[in-house]
């Protein structure tokens, strides 16, 4: 639970991580999360302690997948089963700060915000991450004519009333890419905020396969987008 102290009133606020193959650093993962918040652990199949870590954690609920679904599956499960008025989406690698959440509930509180995107400082990101984040910022900016510094980001905070307005249909990592291309659709408004970036840390949900999938997905929607949009132009003429 999160005070508002400028509208005076209680906000309920569910953690949801997705978690594969973490247990070098789930346990700081979930140990910065501030109280109060509903924090929902979803075990993707994992094969090593992952599970058993996020367990010993009294005020975390885990939820395991018999198997790995993809990040896209976890994340659908975290919201399918929060109960809160704002989700906030954090990886369980232990390279962003589980302590700056409150910056982002901040946003969706004070400025009626519907996504908040954290974003990174991109001389601390690899090389192949830094080429994949641009060719989908350029993708995006197609899809939506707007540029995000960081639409790949897997930190970030959602108003349940508005997720519960798109169906999300991938479950892969492009699921937080459909997230954010159809808030932009719908007319959800979206923010950016600064976060601090640990890549130090371990080795990523995201692989150099799931890399290439996500930009031709990006241009395949931008494609689909396109012609959808010149052939309904058309026939909106003739009608």
């Amino acid at each position: 639970m999160y005070f508002n102290s400028d509208k005076k009133y209680y906000v309920q606020v569910s953690v949801i991580i997705p978690a594969y193959n973490e247990e070098k650093f789930i346990g700081s993962v979930l140990g910065s999360v501030p109280r109060g918040y509903e924090t929902i652990v979803v075990n993707d199949g994992s094969t090593d302690k992952t599970e058993q870590i996020a367990k010993r954690f009294t005020n975390v609920r885990v939820i395991s997948h018999p198997k790995k679904l993809g990040k896209g599956a976890a994340l659908k499960t975290g919201i399918k089963n929060s109960t809160s008025d704002v989700l906030v989406f954090i990886d369980g690698d232990g390279q962003f700060d589980s302590s700056e959440i409150p910056r982002l509930v901040d946003l969706i509180q004070k400025k009626d915000v519907s996504l908040v995107l954290g974003f990174r400082d991109f001389s601390m990101i690899p090389l192949r991450r830094r080429i994949t984040n641009e060719l989908s910022r350029f993708a995006i900016w197609l899809i939506t004519n707007k540029k995000f510094r960081d639409p790949l980001i897997g930190f970030r905070a959602v108003s349940k009333n508005c997720i519960r307005q798109i169906e999300l249909k991938r479950n892969d990592f492009g699921t937080e890419t459909e997230m954010l291309i159809k808030f932009k659709k719908i007319g959800c408004r979206i923010e950016e905020i600064p976060v601090s970036v640990n890549y130090n840390s371990n080795k990523s949900y995201f692989g150099i396969l799931d890399g290439v999938k996500l930009v031709c997905f990006l241009f395949r929607m931008f494609l689909s987008n396109l012609f959808g949009w010149y052939f309904l132009k058309i026939k909106s003429m003739r009608s």
